[in-house]
């Protein structure tokens, strides 16, 4: 099983999303891996000796799949010899966000403050060039269960049913489909659901069937995000980190 994670940071005044890269690799043993190679000399299909072996390409400079904002392309004759399962945030122009960030409203102690997890300038975008269709995106605190919103002084728990909690609807959330031939079939976005510590500790966004495409590649947003501020709660700037996984 492959398991991609993206961390990321959301913020709340009362009143921050970072990714993690993935490799893979279309040729490897226990002493090497080639993500893709070129052979510009020439060469033939399969190069080997005693301790290894090669599929090379003549002139193939790249391969593999990518996407923009609005477009997805898996290239090279040899992609779907390509496996990875992948989830970023992307911009508008489809560019990985380095340190991407959710921002509540500011709210006062005793109400609760929102925010949208996903927009039109930082979207979860799921990758699938594997073989295998069935996968699942879930969110959960990047330290675990427990941990505290924090400002560095004042803490304020996220996953307490009498205290600070934090509530994700992925219900109302959009998914769309990256490219001419990728549809959203199969996926199906995951239930209202608040965090409650040893009980509710992962929140599952989307997940895709056995029917979902693959070599595919959707963004998904508008996912509703809820923090309940307990009365009494300092006034501060709080942060608290957050993580997507795929698998």
């Amino acid at each position: 099983m492959r398991i991609l994670r993206v961390a990321f940071i959301i913020a709340l005044a009362t009143a921050l999303l970072r990714p993690v890269g993935f490799a893979q690799a279309l040729m490897s043993s226990a002493n090497y891996g080639i993500p893709s190679d070129t052979m510009s000399g020439g060469g033939g299909d399969t190069s080997t000796s005693a301790n290894y072996g090669l599929k090379d390409t003549i002139g193939q400079v790249v391969a593999g799949s990518s996407a923009g904002a609005t477009t997805a392309a898996q290239q090279g004759y040899r992609v779907t010899e390509s496996a990875g399962l992948n989830v970023a945030f992307v911009n508008g122009s489809g560019d990985v966000i380095p340190a991407p960030t959710v921002v509540f409203s500011s709210v006062t102690a005793g109400q609760s403050a929102s925010a949208t997890l996903g927009i039109p300038s930082s979207k979860i975008r799921v990758t699938n060039s594997r073989a295998i269709a069935p996968w699942s995106l879930t969110l959960a605190a990047t330290s675990g269960p427990g941990t505290k919103w924090t400002d560095g002084i004042n803490n304020m728990g996220f996953d307490e049913p009498s205290g600070g909690k934090l509530t994700v609807d992925p219900s109302v959330a959009t998914v769309a489909p990256i490219g001419l031939t990728c549809t959203s079939a199969g996926l199906t976005l995951g239930s209202s659901a608040t965090f409650n510590q040893g009980v509710i500790d992962s929140i599952t966004l989307l997940t895709a069937g056995g029917s979902a495409q693959t070599n595919c590649v959707w963004n998904l947003t508008g996912v509703g995000l809820s923090q309940f501020v307990p009365a009494g709660q300092a006034a501060a700037s709080y942060g608290l980190s957050m993580t997507l996984t795929v698998s």
